[in-house]
């Protein structure tokens, strides 16, 4: 609640609230994300994340005159160099609770190699493909919205090119579960 009034007293727009939420999920989106391909992040890096990147952003506007975007890539770098020296300096989740979550989600990458082998299961997957498919993902929601906008305010043709952006990300990310398996994302 009192940080909460601390940060609303230094918000005076609607954008300036935009900006601290992108700051926030910038800064922790990174450890968020990898928390899936990386078996040694823990809840500290993603609680030291969510700290490193409220007082990154508190920071950089109290002592800078750094304007956004700028001010952004600080916070984002500040708080990546945050978690991972947190990761690296806490213990990692218990040996049960990690051969568990392989066991059961089957994250693929590299980064669950260690994991893997403890588990005696067949090594994790490449990571090639789940980029794909992550791309493939953004540009259907991107090109989706921009699409749905543009048909709204009747600029059609534009709205139709967004539209088949989409299609073709729906193409390539059912060609890549096609050929994967769907048991891979129903479980």
């Amino acid at each position: 609640f009192l940080l909460a009034l601390l940060v609303t007293r230094h918000i005076t727009s609607v954008e300036g609230a935009w900006k601290f939420l992108l700051a926030l999920g910038a800064g922790t989106g990174l450890v968020l994300i990898l928390r899936w391909y990386w078996w040694r992040i823990n809840a500290w890096s993603e609680i030291s994340a969510m700290i490193g990147a409220a007082a990154g952003f508190a920071a950089v506007r109290t002592f800078t005159d750094l304007q956004f975007p700028y001010s952004l890539l600080i916070v984002v770098v500040g708080t990546t160099v945050t978690w991972i020296a947190v990761t690296m300096a806490t213990r990692p989740e218990p040996e049960e609770h990690l051969l568990a979550f392989y066991r059961r989600v089957r994250p693929d990458g590299p980064g669950w190699g260690p994991v893997a082998r403890l588990a005696g299961g067949p090594p994790p997957g490449r990571i090639r493909g789940l980029l794909v498919d992550w791309l493939a993902g953004c540009v259907l929601v991107y090109s989706t919205l921009f699409g749905m906008g543009s048909l709204l305010f009747g600029v059609y043709a534009q709205g139709a090119a967004w539209l088949a952006a989409a299609a073709v990300a729906i193409a390539i990310i059912y060609r890549d579960l096609s050929r994967r398996g769907w048991k891979t994302v129903t479980g």
